[in-house]
């Protein structure tokens, strides 16, 4: 449940120059496996739904106050976007570079419920939803390397700062 004492809505809402919030977040391993949550989560547990239910009042909190919202729904995430996976060493060359990316179908299979839920909640409160994988996939292939073959993510679960500040148009 979102506290009254909570820094970002505070800040939001004392400054009257800050009319649009961007909140973004690993919602896939929030929402399935509770990380960083208090309870025992699960796809419609009664966590599960009352999550969701609380991010629509902290939605709804912020929009009567006029601010503009964003919700920056998941990135991509898994090892094969990890440079560490990609980088692997052969006996005839000192590294080889993996050709990786994830799969957007199996992303979707798994976690395409709690995308759809999270879209909904935000829609349904006012808020704008970004989609990054419309932008970080093509051919159904979340790619883990930009047109330089540079790698965009710096682990798992998170983009590079360069790539963002270069890249992340959305």
């Amino acid at each position: 449940k979102f506290n009254k004492k909570d820094e970002v809505m505070i800040k939001a809402l004392s400054k009257k120059e800050i009319t649009s919030v961007a909140i973004g977040g690993n919602w896939n391993q929030y929402l399935s496996e509770g990380a960083a949550l208090v309870g025992t989560f699960g796809y419609g547990s009664n966590q599960y739904n009352n999550s969701l239910l609380n991010f629509s009042e902290y939605i709804r909190e912020l929009k009567k106050h006029n601010k503009k919202i964003f919700i920056v729904l998941n990135i991509p995430t898994g090892k094969e976007l990890d440079p560490k996976y990609m980088a692997q060493r052969g006996f005839n060359n000192f590294s080889l570079i993996r050709d990786a990316g994830v799969n957007q179908r199996e992303l979707n299979e798994r976690y395409g419920l709690i995308q759809n839920d999270l879209q909904k909640t935000a829609l349904e409160s006012g808020a704008i939803v970004i989609n990054p994988l419309d932008f970080l996939c093509r051919d159904n292939l979340c790619f883990s390397t930009d047109s330089n073959s540079e790698p965009i993510y710096k682990d798992r679960a998170h983009l590079r700062p360069s790539y963002v500040r270069n890249n992340a148009t959305f």
